[in-house]
């Protein structure tokens, strides 16, 4: 929005026609086009997209300890058996520090 300055040429603009500050302040159509997409692609899900817990695995239902406990025991089973070298088939916890920008 222009200041009020009497000596300004945009505020004589405002004066006249307001809408068309107004309208300044608004987005090209292009940057629109941009923001939308983005928001687009970022609120659609995957048709295949599957939430957790939503139904239980089959080998899951054998275990009791896993039937029957919380979400952080669970977890405290994972980080157990990522551990433990007995579990061959587990490479285990990661040892190298992965960023997000190395995959983009």
């Amino acid at each position: 929005m222009p200041d009020e300055d009497p000596t300004n040429d945009e505020y004589t603009k405002f004066l006249t026609k307001p809408e068309n500050a107004m309208l300044q302040c608004l987005p090209s159509r292009i940057q629109a086009l941009k923001v939308m997409g983005i928001l687009d692609v970022l609120s659609t899900h995957s048709t295949d997209e599957e939430y957790i817990a939503d139904k239980m695995e089959a080998s899951w239902e054998d275990s009791p300890a896993i039937k029957g406990d919380t979400v952080s025991g669970v977890i405290g089973v994972g980080y157990d058996r990522a551990t433990d070298p007995s579990f061959t088939g587990d490479p285990g916890t990661s040892k190298g520090k992965e960023v997000l920008g190395d995959y983009i």
